[in-house]
């Protein structure tokens, strides 16, 4: 996932379509990471999109 978002922002339904897992566990997944500082999620609108935050590693 962190892969993903690193290229370029997305939100969490179309992350979710990349993968063959329910919604609600990408949704745990995508906190995860967020909480760890890996990724940011940004409301817009009804979306949110999820970057990644790797220059902040090391």
């Amino acid at each position: 996932m962190i892969g993903l978002v690193a290229a370029q922002a997305y939100n969490v339904n179309a992350i979710a379509e990349k993968f063959d897992m329910t919604r609600q566990a990408i949704s745990l997944h995508l906190k995860i990471l967020a909480d760890c500082g890996l990724i940011v999620i940004k409301q817009n609108g009804r979306d949110r999109f999820c970057e990644a935050q790797l220059d902040l590693i090391g």
